[in-house]
């Protein structure tokens, strides 16, 4: 034995010891549940969770033991049956945040091993969109699908964070009962090769299975794994081909679990769909209403009109009325919730509605009768809502215009006095509610959006930047208006439904953003408020900057996430104490659950709640169509990253221009800055360094050369590979 060992082992005690009394110092510091109860009972509004740790003299190193303390008062005893409802307001918030923020000590299981590192996820279902980078350890030996209990070092990029493992745990290895993949041919045998870039790059697929050709997106079950080896699987259904110009979109809707198909019931309901009768509706038909959409869109369900009153102006948003045909609890609603949300690609739209209702009864076509739940406002000059009132009504769209249309006449009345005559009551009420928002400070990101334009094959042509115009703010400040509308009613009556809840950042984050802007050299003048206005400043200080949209970017990743919640917190990024989602019931579940809710406080007729619902079952109901939307924007973003890399793939061996988006200790993440693609440059693709993570910063320093997170590079083109979703670049020079 070597003379260090002993002194390692006389060590111990001494350490042991000293955490022991640290802990007990922790321990003595906490408040008792009695002095809790005395406190908040004592209140006249629910106190922050600042201000408790203000009143109790919390340290910052006993915040996150005080934090599991209240959470634990309330599950384990009647500490939240002695306040009401108000007071709960603050325990609410940090379950949300326990619940939603990854937790510093967390299980994972191991998704990936590549160029050095450990790539893992959260066991639990609800972190799934966090993913790990562990560097490997020769004290722990990990191998895909183990599991381990980590220790979480700090955000790499987006919602990706470093590791370290604590313990190991010895259980049989868990590997996905099935994978996705493409039937490919090695010489005599059939191979599969995952869709996922984290699993192994083939396995074998066995001979007692369903025949398949080379080519056949399937879906297999996995008979034995051998890790990064591969493993033998057995074809069970088979999905598609690659033939098909849909075909990466595909291959999201079946690796996301997204459902595509509705069963013949509910498409028998849909199509028995007929326009409701005047009855007791307002009879609006008379009004010049216009849908304003997207060239490709085909579900019109918002019309707008506009009109001068003598204090400001009268706009009324009218909305389809889903929640006519769509009753609580019927086939139609139990597969729309299922689904949450529409789910849109770039070549493929799979509806939360069949397309009868979705693309015919409930949408606002021009020259046809639609019924509506519509909205009446009343603005001053100033934008502020004067007064609001909703109706069930009839409607008849006088035009189907698009956002580009109606810029060019925006820009030239003159080339179509028509279309002109139209529009210009609502560009006059929408610089009205401008005012508003640059009062209000709202959050102003401006963030590129890339547009995927097809040939007439299916496969990419180009990829450019979506315009926005002046035309998409007008709709969307109208929405956000009918949107205020709507809370507010709900509030009023008391009557119980889901609010869009945007909670301020977390402090943490704010640190995290903070250090990536001093790393790529800038300082931030502006003193920190929790407010968008704070952030605002950020983004004006540097909208000159050579990494303007990689500022952008960083401002996104450091807000919250939005959720749909039956208590109402306001939304931080639009700067508003009331908002519910009410203007897209054809695509959202949350706005037929407000729709719902409207028509019940209101009495507006059918269609309402036939049990008013307790905030138990909308809180699930809100869990559940947060997680939803969170899979189909991850979908979403992926498909458009598969086209993108498919577009690639005929680029090999070509050099860009790029950033640095994102460190870690295995390498760098890669955006070029012509198109916005996005891959990896392995650190054995960098000049020969001994490099190092630097914890100060998103940094990796070697002895001669550093990478710093914003850094321009000139990058070369090794891989691509739409099909698994992945790109591999070189450096080239900086």
């Amino acid at each position: 034995m070597s003379t260090k060992d002993p002194k390692k082992k006389r060590k111990l005690p001494s350490r042991k010891k000293k955490n022991t009394q640290r802990e007990l110092k922790s321990s003595q510091s906490l408040p008792s549940l009695k002095d809790l109860k005395n406190y908040i009972e004592n209140l006249d509004a629910p106190p922050s969770f600042r201000e408790i740790l203000r009143f109790f003299h919390i340290r910052a190193r006993d915040k996150n033991a005080f934090k599991h303390l209240l959470l634990e008062y309330e599950e384990l005893s009647d500490f939240s049956k002695t306040i009401d409802g108000e007071k709960k307001h603050f325990l609410r918030k940090l379950k949300e945040e326990k619940r939603d923020e990854l937790p510093q000590i967390v299980k994972v299981i191991v998704t990936k091993k590549e160029h050095n590192l450990i790539i893992a996820k959260p066991v639990d279902n609800k972190l799934s969109f966090y993913e790990l980078h562990i560097n490997p350890s020769n004290r722990v030996n990990l191998q895909v699908f183990e599991k381990a209990l980590v220790l979480c070092q700090g955000l790499i990029k987006k919602n990706i964070y470093k590791a370290k493992v604590l313990k190991k745990f010895n259980e049989n290895l868990c590997f996905p009962k099935t994978i996705m993949g493409i039937v490919k041919k090695v010489g005599k045998k059939m191979n599969l090769s995952p869709v996922d870039r984290r699993l192994a790059r083939s396995y074998q697929i066995s001979k007692n299975t369903i025949k398949a050709a080379p080519g056949d997106l399937v879906e297999a079950s996995v008979l034995r794994d051998y890790g990064r080896s591969g493993g033998i699987v057995s074809i069970v259904k088979k999905r598609g081909n690659i033939s098909d110009p849909k075909f990466i979109s595909l291959i999201e809707v079946y690796q996301s679990e997204i459902p595509y198909k509705f069963s013949p019931k509910a498409t028998h309901l849909a199509e028995e769909a007929k326009l409701p009768p005047l009855g007791n509706r307002e009879d609006l038909r008379g009004l010049s209403f216009v849908t304003i959409d997207g060239e490709d869109a085909k579900d019109f369900d918002d019309a707008v009109w506009a009109k001068k009153t003598k204090q400001g102006w009268h706009i009324i948003v009218a909305i389809a009325d889903v929640a006519y045909y769509v009753r609580p609890d019927n086939v139609l609603d139990r597969e729309a919730y299922e689904r949450g949300n529409s789910v849109y690609f770039p070549d493929l739209v799979v509806p939360m509605l069949p397309e009868y209702l979705s693309n015919g009864m409930c949408s606002l076509k021009p020259n046809e009768d639609r019924g509506s739940l519509a909205v009446h406002m009343w603005i001053d000059e100033q934008g502020n809502l004067l007064n609001y009132r909703f109706t069930r009504a009839l409607i008849k769209s006088h035009a189907r215009l698009t956002y580009n249309k109606v810029q060019q006449v925006y820009n030239a009345p003159e080339a179509d006095p028509e279309i002109w005559k139209l529009i210009e009551p609502l560009f006059c009420a929408y610089n009205c509610l401008k005012h508003d928002r640059l009062r209000r400070g709202t959050l102003e990101l401006e963030l590129e959006e890339r547009q995927i334009i097809f040939n007439k094959q299916g496969n990419v042509r180009e990829i450019r930047s979506r315009q926005r115009f002046d035309s998409h703010k007008l709709i969307e400040e109208m929405m956000i208006l009918a949107n205020v509308a709507a809370a507010r009613a709900l509030e009023d009556k008391k009557m119980p439904s889901l609010f869009r809840i945007h909670e301020k950042p977390n402090p943490e984050k704010m640190t995290i953003l903070l250090n990536a802007l001093k790393a790529i050299g800038i300082q931030v003048k502006a003193t920190y408020k929790q407010n968008s206005g704070f952030f605002n400043t950020i983004l004006e200080e540097t909208k000159d900057h050579p990494t303007k949209f990689l500022v952008q970017s960083m401002v996104l990743r450091t807000q919250s996430q939005a959720a749909y919640h039956p208590g109402n917190s306001g939304h931080f990024g639009l700067s508003l104490k009331h908002y519910a989602h009410f203007t897209s019931p054809i695509r959202r579940y949350a706005d037929l659950v407000v729709h719902r809710s409207l028509i019940t406080a209101l009495n507006l007729g059918e269609g309402g709640w036939e049990t008013t619902p307790t905030l138990d079952a909308l809180e699930t109901v809100g869990n559940h169509i947060s997680n939803t939307e969170r899979t189909a924007k991850s979908a979403e973003r992926n498909t458009l990253s598969r086209y993108t890399i498919s577009y690639m793939e005929n680029k090999i061996g070509t050099q860009f221009q790029a950033h640095i988006s994102g460190v870690n200790m295995a390498g760098l993440f890669i955006e070029l800055d012509e198109n916005g693609a996005e891959g990896f440059m392995p650190k054995s693709y960098l000049p020969p360094d001994v490099y190092r993570l630097l914890n100060t910063s998103p940094c990796l320093q070697g002895d001669k050369h550093s990478f710093t997170l914003g850094d321009p590079l000139y990058v070369c083109l090794k891989e691509a590979n739409a099909h698994t979703n992945g790109m591999i670049f070189s450096f080239i020079g900086k």
